[in-house]
């Protein structure tokens, strides 16, 4: 798809907004250029085909929120796009989403404390422990700008701007990929522990573990679904003000149908549940006050040719009329301290918050 310049998506994004019709924008990593579309006619509840190039959005698990198609009926490329948008007629949603709980950290605490309890048990062996923060402002109105200051903050990473009006509306930066499917290669990375880029410490033992039980999940997996792995080398991956533990991982020769059966395999990964997945999902589940709707879901474009690149939905913030829902995460091990890992998970909500207001100490009282 051919890109428009920002101007003309930042148009595009507040006509859409005002005229409530589904969209997306996003930019790869490593670049800035923003692919933009919106869906005109059909119902974001269509399921993805192979064929049909748009965008997809599934939740973490699927409950009250459903896994969202937007196919791309409208592609924004230039000032045409926009005479065009400009004329349609303005569509009527009745139901508004409500913005999610606002975790203390006296909530967490309290979960937190439960959650190690359960690990050093050996109920499960990691898990992965979310809170939620807001900050006041008209975002929906914000959202064109602040997309174009995240695009341009965090080019390593897959930005991102999706809305399905009377459902959900979500920005982020995420950087974790995974699965991309394209010229008969998959790839993916193993994703985990963090520290600000900051700190001049080695990576401690939790961390060194958290990342290798990720490691091991995918490998896993792969093998599951028929596909030897190629693992790189671990590295240090940078993620805007904090830093995490990374080895890519990718197989050649695959098929359509092989990538599909991994991607079925891979969410959720331990990176944003636990393991074994199925169990700490369940106590996850039970002790957070809030539901994680699309966060630590997944998302992104896919093509007509079947290749897609699809990102864990990380570093993300859902946006209402009055204030921005933001949520982050940590990784939960029988070594993990409790105000350490609401440090960690302050430091990553800053990645967006340093991007939507200087105050940076907002989120970290």
């Amino acid at each position: 798809m051919t890109c428009a310049d920002i101007t003309t998506v930042k148009k595009a994004v507040k006509l859409a907004i005002e005229k409530k019709y589904p969209f997306y924008a996003y930019s790869l990593p490593g670049t800035t250029a923003v692919h933009m579309a919106l869906s005109i006619e059909s119902t974001p509840h269509d399921k993805p085909d192979g064929h049909t190039p748009g965008f997809i959005m599934v939740p973490f698990i699927t409950g009250d929120y459903k896994q969202l198609f937007i196919k791309e009926e409208l592609p924004i490329y230039s000032e045409k796009e926009i005479r065009i948008l400009e004329k349609l007629q303005s569509r009527c949603i009745q139901n508004m989403p409500v913005p999610n709980i606002v975790t203390t950290y006296e909530e967490y605490r309290a979960g937190a404390e439960k959650l190690l309890e359960t690990i050093k048990q050996g109920e499960i062996k990691k898990a992965v422990y979310s809170r939620t923060s807001e900050y006041k402002s008209r975002a929906i109105d914000a959202a064109p700008q602040w997309f174009d200051t995240i695009t341009r903050t965090y080019p390593s990473a897959f930005s991102f701007l999706v809305s399905v009006p009377g459902i959900t509306t979500w920005m982020g930066a995420t950087p974790e990929l995974l699965l991309q499917y394209a010229d008969e290669t998959v790839r993916t990375m193993a994703l985990a522990a963090t520290k600000a880029r900051s700190e001049s410490r080695e990576w401690s033992k939790k961390e060194d573990e958290e990342q290798q039980i990720v490691t091991r999940y995918i490998k896993e997996q792969f093998r599951k679904a028929g596909i030897e792995p190629d693992i790189s080398p671990r590295e240090e991956y940078p993620a805007g003000p904090v830093t995490h533990l990374c080895n890519k991982i990718a197989a050649k020769g695959e098929t359509f149908q092989k990538a599909r059966e991994l991607l079925k395999l891979m969410h959720p990964t331990p990176a944003v549940c636990g393991e074994p997945a199925e169990k700490a999902a369940a106590i996850i589940t039970r002790l957070e006050k809030h539901d994680r709707r699309y966060y630590s879901g997944y998302l992104g474009p896919v093509k007509s040719d079947g290749s897609f690149s699809l990102f864990v939905n990380l570093r993300s913030m859902e946006l209402f009329s009055e204030r921005a829902q933001l949520y982050a995460g940590g990784g939960y091990t029988a070594d993990s301290d409790i105000r350490s890992e609401w440090q960690e998970t302050g430091h990553k909500i800053t990645t967006l918050l340093s991007c939507i207001d200087k105050k940076d100490e907002y989120y970290n009282r």
